[in-house]
């Protein structure tokens, strides 16, 4: 992202994602804070704090990635309905996506949100005003709802 952003010549940008790539996203700003404007989230997990659940994730990740080399594109005729009907040259791509982008190394991601029960809720900033405070002065949306 970091690259794309340079690329284009953008300091900074409104980043988000959902599902995975939420958990990206929350990565790339806990890499590069400078470089986010406002951070939005969707239906996103911050990853495991613990090794052995973690471990679990990661071994699902590369269980997939070894079915995409052994089934190919087969793989996603058994998905859902929206998965199904995506079209790829080949699999080689979602294995390597798999093994690269589903695996987590450690738990910083997770450490960097200000509280361990993250996960939970969701969070707001303003992105219309000038004067945004940065992401790191974010405050829980709910359960108490802010308006700013």
């Amino acid at each position: 992202m970091a690259a794309l952003l340079d690329a284009v010549g953008a300091e900074q940008a409104i980043v988000g994602g959902l599902s995975l790539g939420g958990y990206m996203s929350l990565a790339f700003y806990r890499a590069h804070p400078d470089r986010v404007r406002a951070l939005l989230i969707i239906d996103t997990g911050p990853g495991f704090k613990k090794d052995d659940a973690r471990e679990v994730w990661n071994k699902r990740a590369h269980d997939t990635g070894d079915r995409f080399e052994r089934e190919g594109l087969e793989v996603l005729k058994s998905a859902s309905r929206e998965r199904s009907s995506v079209t790829h040259r080949d699999a080689s791509g979602l294995a390597r996506a798999a093994r690269g982008m589903l695996t987590q190394r450690d738990a910083r991601v997770i450490e960097s949100c200000p509280t361990s029960r993250c996960r939970r809720w969701s969070w707001s900033a303003p992105t219309t005003r000038r004067s945004s405070p940065p992401p790191t002065t974010w405050r829980p949306r709910f359960p108490a709802r802010r308006r700013w």
